[in-house]
C-alpha cells in the first residue's frame, strides 16, 4: 500500500500513507493483541457446535470450487478469465478523467447543493463551472484597441467552442454600453477604434464584473462551460492553446489558468501521467513479495493474475456506470489491489503446505480453501 504514495498528488499520497500506517495496525493487532486478548476469554462447550457447522457449510464450498484444481475446469476457468480481461479492457477504454456528472460527483443527484446548482444554471446564463483566461496587459491597456480587439477575438473564438455556455470578458459588456452611448442603435454593437470613445465605454464597466483590475494590466476572459466532464475541460484548454499559439502578440500575455475548472484540468492531467504507475507498482510489489516469500514465479503469477482481472473488471464497471477517474476513484482502484492480494497471499500459502506434505493438487486445494476460504470470503464481503 506504501508505493501509492509515491504519485505526485497529495490526496493520493495522504490516501496511501493512511492505508499503509493502517496495514502495519492490522499486523500488531492480529498478531500481538488478539491472541492476549482471546487468552482472557472463558469458552464453553456450546462454541465448538459454531465451527462444526461452519466447517460443514466450508466443506460444501470447497466441494465446489475445489473441482476447479482439475485440468477441465482450470481450463473452462482460465478461458472464461481471459475472456472477461479483454471484454473489460475494451470497456476500460470508455473511462473519462475527471467527474461525469454536473454538480458535485461526490454527492447524491437530489443532493441540497446538486438542487441548488441545477436552480441556478436554469434560471441565469451562467453556469457553475467557470474556466479563467488571464491576460497580462500594459498599463491602460484597456484604452488599447490592439489589445481590446485580441481580447474580443479570443471571446469570440471560445463562445464557439462546443461545451462552451457563455463567455464573459471586457468585450460583450463594451459593445453593449457603446450602443447605449448611440441612442441604443445596433449598428453601433462594436469596439470604437478612438482611444476617447474607448475611454468613454470602459469608465460604464461596472467593476463588480471582475473582467480588469484598476490599472488595466490584467483582463479576464470568463469562460462558462456546460459541465465538468473530462471531455470538455480538455476541448475548452485545448482551444485556448490554439488560440495563443496561432495569434501571439507583444503586449497580450495569454496565461491558462484559473478558476475550478483550471484546477480540475491540471488534477485531470496528473491523473492521466499516474494512472500507469499508479497500477503497475502496486502489481509489481505484489509480484516481489510472493516471489520473496515463496522463491516460486509461479507463487507471483496466482497472486498477480486474480487482481489483473479485478482491476480490468473494476475499470470496466467505473466506465459503464458513468464513474470518472479522480484523485477519489483512482486510489481505490490501487488500495484494493493492495488489500485484495492478500486473498490470494493466504490461499496460495496454505496451498503449498499442503503440496509440500504429499496431498495431491486437488485435494490439496480443498483443503486450502476449507482452512482459510471462510476468512477470505467473510473478509472479502466486510471489505465490500
Amino acid at each position: 500500500l506504501l508505493v501509492i504514495a509515491f504519485i505526485p498528488v497529495q490526496t493520493v499520497q495522504a490516501a496511501g500513507l493512511a492505508a499503509a500506517f493502517g496495514a502495519i495496525a492490522k499486523i500488531l493487532s492480529n498478531v500481538v493483541l488478539l491472541p492476549v486478548l482471546a487468552s482472557y476469554g472463558s469458552y464453553g462447550a456450546t462454541i465448538g457446535g459454531i465451527p462444526g457447522r461452519a466447517r460443514q457449510l466450508g466443506s460444501g464450498v470447497a466441494g465446489v470450487f475445489g473441482a476447479f484444481a482439475r485440468p477441465g475446469p482450470a481450463r473452462a476457468a482460465v478461458i472464461s478469465g481471459a475472456a472477461l480481461l479483454l471484454v473489460a479492457g475494451w470497456q476500460a477504454g470508455n473511462r473519462h478523467f475527471g467527474d461525469e456528472h454536473p454538480g458535485a460527483g461526490e454527492l447524491l443527484p437530489d443532493s441540497r447543493y446538486n438542487r441548488d446548482a441545477n436552480l441556478f444554471t436554469g434560471r441565469f446564463d451562467l453556469r457553475m463551472d467557470l474556466l479563467l483566461l488571464i491576460a497580462e496587459v500594459p498599463k491602460d491597456s484597456c484604452i488599447d484597441y490592439e489589445v481590446i480587439d485580441y481580447i474580443d477575438r479570443l471571446t469570440w473564438h471560445m463562445q464557439n467552442v462546443p461545451g462552451v455556455h457563455s463567455v464573459m470578458s471586457p468585450t460583450p459588456v463594451a459593445r453593449f454600453l457603446n450602443a447605449m452611448w448611440n441612442e441604443g442603435n445596433p449598428r453601433w454593437s462594436g469596439i470604437p477604434r478612438n482611444r476617447y470613445a474607448i475611454m468613454q465605454v470602459r469608465s460604464s464597466v461596472p467593476a463588480a464584473l471582475g473582467v480588469f483590475n484598476a490599472d488595466c494590466t490584467v483582463m479576464q476572459v470568463q469562460v462558462f462551460t456546460d459541465d465538468h466532464r473530462g471531455d470538455t475541460i480538455n476541448a475548452v484548454t485545448a482551444a485556448a492553446r490554439a488560440f495563443r499559439d496561432r495569434n501571439p502578440s507583444e503586449k497580450v500575455n495569454l496565461r491558462l489558468a484559473s478558476g475550478g475548472l483550471a484546477v480540475q484540468a491540471a488534477t485531470n492531467e496528473v491523473l492521466a501521467g499516474a494512472e500507469i504507475p499508479m497500477l503497475f507498482w502496486p502489481l509489481a510489489a505484489v509480484w516481489a513479495l510472493a516471489l520473496i516469500a515463496w522463491r516460486d514465479w509461479r507463487a507471483g503469477l496466482a497472486c498477480l493474475a486474480p487482481q489483473l482481472l479485478a482491476t480490468g473488471l473494476g475499470y470496466a464497471l467505473m466506465a459503464r456506470a458513468g464513474i470518472g477517474v479522480t484523485t477519489a476513484t483512482l486510489p481505490m482502484v490501487s488500495l484494493a489491489i493492495g488489500i485484495g492480494s492478500t486473498f490470494s497471499f493466504y490461499l496460495w500459502d496454505n496451498l503449498r503446505q499442503e503440496i509440500a506434505a504429499g496431498t495431491g493438487l486437488p485435494l490439496a486445494w480443498r483443503q486450502a480453501l476449507q482452512r482459510c476460504g471462510g476468512g477470505v470470503i467473510c473478509m472479502a464481503v466486510a471489505l465490500t
